[in-house]
């Protein structure tokens, strides 16, 4: 499908002209002193044996021409120039059997595409598809229509994400509860995860909290995890790394150490009492010195 041919014919009719016809198609080709040259292109058949002919009327010659299936993939790759997870792939066939399913395998498992891709009249298909989340290296895409299968081997990169830079909380500081941590943004082709890690120590043997999968750079801790008050004597330690959709990790960041002070925590109706209580105790201290004032 969509390749050109070349046909030539002699032992025509001096002069005049031909019918050619091929693919249920006719067209008119002019002699040359009994030969004739034209080119067309394959339309979209099924695989199979095909008759072309060509008369002048009174001269018949016939040849035949075979159709073969072919499925191709787009991009393709290899180890020196890899891939990404969620890169888009475009696979084409041609010469199969009409409205027969068409079925895609990554390493071995199916692929949902939707629409589901179906061989059209002319013996061809068209579809997009991403490569989903996997791990690095090579990795098979097998096509499937009726009993016609092909496979391609496709490299998805092994390219570790940057580290991250860490923002906040800054070393040796105090954070204010719920506490934020926050660092830069990392990009890959083939997206990027954090993974972040709170500790009592600075060579993280004792983990407080190991939180995978943060789709944002930043993370505020939940109230079933608000850390206990610390000294600068004993901080707690951060930090994070980036995971890339192909499972490739940065290196975590520099350990970053953080106190956590007391906090009171009162509802509003607390807080009105201790400012009524608090303003009763500037009257009555105003009064005592007024009457201090008055005894002298």
């Amino acid at each position: 499908m969509g390749t050109s041919i070349t046909v030539k014919g002699s032992g025509f009719n001096t002069t005049g002209s031909v019918t050619l016809t091929y693919f249920g198609q006719s067209v008119t080709v002019a002699l040359t002193s009994g030969t004739f040259t034209t080119t067309f292109v394959i339309p979209g058949v099924q695989a199979g044996v095909y008759t072309l002919s060509a008369t002048d009327g009174s001269v018949i010659a016939t040849t035949t021409l075979t159709v073969t299936t072919n499925i191709t993939m787009s991009p393709t790759n290899n180890a020196s120039t890899p891939g990404s997870v969620g890169q888009e792939i475009t696979l084409t066939g041609s010469g199969l059997k009409a409205n027969d399913t068409v079925l895609v395998t990554f390493d071995s498992a199916q692929l949902t595409i939707t629409p589901s891709p179906i061989v059209d009249s002319n013996g061809g298909f068209s579809l997009i598809f991403k490569i989903p989340t996997t791990t690095a290296g090579p990795h098979t895409i097998t096509v499937i229509s009726g009993t016609t299968s092909k496979t391609f081997t496709f490299f998805v990169e092994g390219t570790a994400p940057a580290t991250p830079a860490p923002l906040t909380p800054e070393m040796g500081l105090k954070a204010k509860q719920p506490v934020v941590f926050d660092w830069e943004d990392v990009t890959d082709p083939s997206g990027v995860t954090y993974v972040l890690e709170i500790a009592t120590d600075e060579n993280f043997a004792t983990i407080l909290y190991q939180i995978k999968d943060l789709t944002d750079s930043t993370y505020t801790m939940t109230e079933a995890q608000k850390l206990e008050s610390v000294s600068s004597d004993s901080p707690y330690w951060w930090r994070v790394k980036a995971v890339d959709g192909a499972g490739n990790a940065s290196a975590y960041t520099g350990a970053g150490s953080f106190t956590v002070g007391f906090s009171l925590d009162l509802p509003a109706w607390a807080t009105y009492v201790l400012i009524g209580i608090g303003g009763l105790l500037l009257l009555a201290l105003g009064f005592w010195l007024g009457r201090r004032n008055a005894d002298y």
